[in-house]
């Protein structure tokens, strides 16, 4: 069992220019625990598709994701917050569509 606790919540629906259609969701994640709390602005999440039949969750990228783009530590899917943060983001956004 983990030390510290995980919330996430979303705060933006992606939509498509021309469709206007939401196709992701942006998520902020709080990491918690007795000495330390962060907070993980810009993870997105996509759902299911036809594309791609698992929930997928992408972590931030701190710059021009094509020019200098890379992931942070806390944010990197080797973490061993990984898990955690990336269940934490899902299960937040399934809540959020239940009750759209």
């Amino acid at each position: 069992m983990s030390s510290y606790y995980v919330n996430a919540q979303v705060h933006m629906e992606l939509k498509d220019k021309v469709t206007k259609k939401t196709y992701a969701y942006r998520v902020k994640a709080l990491v918690l625990d007795d000495d330390l709390s962060f907070e993980i602005n810009g993870m997105v999440v996509f759902p299911p598709s036809d594309k791609k039949p698992e929930w997928t969750v992408y972590t931030p990228t701190v710059g021009n994701a094509r020019i200098i783009g890379f992931n942070t530590k806390e944010t990197s899917q080797k973490s061993l917050l990984w898990p955690d943060i990336q269940e934490a983001c899902i299960a937040a956004t399934q809540e959020y569509l239940r009750h759209s």
